[in-house]
């Protein structure tokens, strides 16, 4: 029995280290691109940065190497892969039906059909590639100007590469919903392709109804001053009455995976998640950053415009929600339904409106900033 305890054990812990050495790659990596990016962006004078197309060809190699370090990750790497390849090959064998899977159905027969066609290894690297080229492409839309800077804030984002390889399938329905914003307020052929992303985002994982329902909010009610509103009110309202805000939610009827989360009912990672339960000013502080920024161009330089609006409510409004529910264990897990958002939100303003003289060399710091506190995350949580 002894032997069997330490022969898992060594298991255990070379899977955290295959995690924690991809990770590690990753940030590093991220973290020179961006300061090779960044320097020269600090050199370009504010029609340069805001008026011409800056087309960085580095930040293409960084996404064809995060898909490919990704997709070709070993099952320790992200805490969900092991169990997305045994479903994998149960249904390459035969040994597993799609039909069970009722909720987060689309997903379920995706999964099913490529099983039929590829390895699993091939699989995870499409489910890679589907996660960023979809925010790239939802970046081009947003700023085709400066669309590489934007898809290199959104990865340097600390929650980027842990949703792409853990929370996959909610890093992919989440990768979407970016889709359904960039498409959102075009023709009308625009807006039905904003209804089918949305519809395979939500099909994926249902969690993704928070940021479609504050993405539609943002949309169809166009006053910024009430987004900031919201968020304020949720914060008072947390410090003050946070547990019984998080069982008024709860009784509500969120997805069943959500109230497992606030219950504890899933066991996997309770004890860690307890421990790290309480009000996080440390996540308050950084869901702020883009809050403070929009607060800043809409209010005290009067910029905005309606992209930027749908990106800053839709992160504002999702949000805020999580700040409700902040104290529980797996806040995480709700974190993310904004954080998604988090490096896009935080770049565009700063590529697309004259904020400042010499804005290069702000913009250089802020981007610094933004992918060493991944860097220094990474020390901390291990990503």
């Amino acid at each position: 029995m002894d032997c069997e305890v330490k022969t898992n054990d060594s298991k255990y812990n070379t899977l955290m280290t295959d995690h924690a050495l991809y990770s590690l790659i990753y940030i590093l990596i991220t973290w020179f691109v961006t300061l090779v990016q960044s320097g020269q962006v600090s050199r370009m004078s504010n029609q340069a940065l805001l008026g011409r197309a800056n087309y960085k060809k580095g930040v293409l190699v960084l996404m064809a190497f995060l898909i490919i370090l990704m997709g070709l990750r070993p099952a320790g790497v992200g805490g969900d892969t092991g169990a997305y390849m045994g479903k994998y090959r149960k249904m390459m064998n035969g040994l597993y039906d799609p039909g069970e899977s009722v909720s987060d159905w689309l997903f379920s027969s995706f999964q099913y059909t490529c099983s039929q066609m590829m390895p699993v290894s091939m699989f995870l690297l499409l489910v890679s590639f589907l996660y960023v080229y979809a925010v790239y492409v939802a970046c081009k839309r947003f700023a085709l100007n400066n669309a590489t800077f934007l898809m290199l804030c959104a990865i340097g984002a600390f929650s980027f590469f842990s949703y792409g390889v853990n929370g996959i399938r909610n890093g992919l329905a989440t990768s979407f919903i970016v889709l359904a914003i960039a498409y959102i307020k075009g023709n009308r052929v625009e807006k039905l392709w904003c209804a089918l992303f949305c519809f395979i985002a939500i099909n994926i994982h249902k969690s993704t109804a928070l940021p479609m329902a504050a993405m539609l909010f943002s949309y169809f009610y166009k006053k910024p001053r009430f987004m900031f509103y919201i968020w304020g009110s949720a914060v008072i309202g947390s410090i003050l009455m946070g547990e019984r805000l998080s069982g008024l939610f709860m009784l509500i009827g969120l997805d069943g995976r959500m109230e497992q989360y606030l219950t504890l009912e899933n066991t996997e990672e309770t004890e860690e998640a307890i421990a790290n339960a309480g009000f996080r000013w440390d996540f308050l502080l950084y869901s702020a950053m883009p809050i403070f920024l929009g607060w800043y161009c809409i209010f005290k330089k009067n910029l905005c415009d309606l992209t930027y609006h749908l990106l800053l409510g839709t992160y504002i409004y999702a949000n805020a929600v999580w700040v409700i529910l902040i104290r529980i264990p797996f806040s995480n897990r709700f974190a993310y339904l904004s954080w998604f958002l988090y490096g896009i939100v935080l770049a565009y303003p700063l590529f697309k409106f004259n904020l400042w003289r010499n804005q290069g060399r702000k913009v250089q710091l802020i981007m610094m900033a933004h992918v060493t506190f991944t860097f220094l995350m990474w020390f901390y949580t291990g990503l």
